[in-house]
């Protein structure tokens, strides 16, 4: 007798207690900074207009930009002092534009790595901010390689074993029910004869699929 919850189950209860960004908060200009771990005060009508139908790229832009400002000095006094700008190998050898975009995509990789750190998201929050970023342009592979291993281990680091409460390692489909087990629990002697794949293999599928996607839709 298979006494475990199915992972199907324990979905639905995961999901029950996410809690998302607040939509009006963010329009009336307060915005979650992961790296200040803190809210601030931006808001941009060219943004906003920009990303007016996806609330988290609007946010990816916006502290992409308010990093860029904020959070580090080399861009602004790179462009406004010739002097300081002689001493910048990079800026003296790209265009503006070149330089910015690789400006953003140190700051996206270092948004995403904060988003996972913060203890003041939950779950969801953290998976649909990093998945803002597959609006932005220019994204280069180590962006990309960022935000795929960040939504695995999101991924991973939620799904427990349905019979104790090591992490799951492995996916069970017996009887047309799916349930996730540990390595101990894959040894049970009802699963002998299941499909059994590995979790992180089938995380990957997805995120891979959906990063994939994103990606034509640009």
């Amino acid at each position: 007798m298979l006494e475990g919850k199915t992972s199907d189950e324990q979905e639905v209860s995961e999901e029950d207690r996410f809690v998302t960004i607040d939509k009006k908060q963010v329009e009336d200009g307060y915005i979650f900074c992961p790296v200040c771990e803190r809210d601030i005060y931006f808001y941009s009508d060219y943004l906003y207009g920009v990303f007016s139908d996806n609330l988290y790229a609007y946010l990816a832009a916006v502290l992409v930009t308010h990093y860029r400002h904020n959070h580090i000095r080399y861009y602004d006094r790179s462009w406004k002092y010739g002097s300081y700008a002689e001493k910048n190998k990079e800026y003296l050898y790209m265009t503006h534009e070149d330089y910015k975009t690789l400006v953003n995509n140190r700051a996206k990789r270092q948004i995403i790595r904060k988003i996972v750190e913060s203890e003041q998201l939950d779950l969801q929050a953290k998976r649909e901010m990093i998945r803002g970023f597959t609006h932005l342009e220019n994204n280069d592979e180590k962006v990309k390689e960022v935000m795929n291993k960040k939504l695995i281990s999101l991924e991973m680091s939620q799904k427990h074993c349905d019979y104790c409460d090591y992490p799951a390692k492995y996916q069970i489909i017996l009887n047309a029910k799916k349930f996730l087990v540990c390595g101990i629990h894959k040894r049970k002697k009802e699963f002998k004869s299941a499909q059994i794949t590995e979790l992180k293999a089938i995380i990957e599928d997805k995120v891979n699929l959906f990063l994939g996607q994103k990606e034509k839709d640009i």
